[in-house]
């Protein structure tokens, strides 16, 4: 379990893109102060590589007037993980889902932008750079939403010696409305990569094509160097 507060001071000078055309009050200076309330149950057989078991996240954030915040909201975000050994092969898989609801004075528009969801990139969906996904129904991909909803499937097999592969689907959706989840509405993306196993977990570099790219204005193939598994 765990719990901790937070308190960030934001100047946010300018948007580019002009998103105030969509959000309410998105540049100047803000103070956002949330408390986390959080709790983890693992049965992982190795935390950098696992091959078996499951992970399960909790987490309540809420943002208060009460305690230094300019803004009332909560944050509720959920993740899963489920690793399954088919021989020398793992089968991986995640889905995180989470929803940021205003209240009392604030209302969804003026949920700032540091405090809202954002998807894309190397550990999220790799149909998109890092943050670039749009929301549902906008354009713009630096408005974030107050939705996410995420999820992964992989394939890990070994090719030689410390060498491994991985085949993925990753699909995903953001939402300016909080709780609004609709799965005509997914992005998906698929590809392939490499994996370089070492003591500090393995490099990984991956290759993605956003099947559905629609009016994004975002290049269909990403490529993503990193190290450890995306999850």
């Amino acid at each position: 379990g765990r719990l901790s507060y937070e308190i960030s001071h934001n100047d946010v000078t300018q948007d580019e893109g002009s998103p105030d055309v969509i959000l309410e009050e998105q540049t100047g200076v803000t103070r956002v102060c949330t408390v986390e309330f959080g709790v983890r149950r693992e049965t992982l057989d190795n935390i950098l590589n696992p091959s078996k078991g499951t992970w399960l996240d909790l987490a309540v954030i809420p943002s208060a007037r009460v305690i230094g915040s300019e803004f009332d909201f909560v944050t509720l975000l959920a993740e899963a993980r489920a690793f399954l050994p088919l021989g020398p092969t793992v089968v991986a898989n995640r889905l995180r889902i989470g929803a940021t609801q205003p209240y009392a004075s604030t209302v969804a528009d003026e949920v700032p932008v540091v405090s809202r969801f954002f998807a894309g990139g190397s550990n999220s969906m790799r149909g998109f750079r890092y943050h670039r996904m749009p929301p549902v129904n906008a354009t713009q991909y630096n408005v974030g939403g107050t939705s996410l909803l995420e999820a992964s499937t992989e394939l890990r097999f070994p090719v030689w010696r410390k060498l491994g592969g991985v085949l993925f689907v990753d699909t995903g959706q953001l939402n300016l409305d909080p709780f609004h989840y609709d799965v005509r509405d997914l992005f998906w993306a698929a590809g392939t990569g490499l994996r370089y196993h070492t003591v500090v977990g393995p490099l990984r570099a991956d290759f993605g094509y956003l099947l559905n790219p629609r009016d994004t204005g975002s290049d269909p193939f990403q490529w993503f160097v990193s190290v450890g598994h995306s999850f």
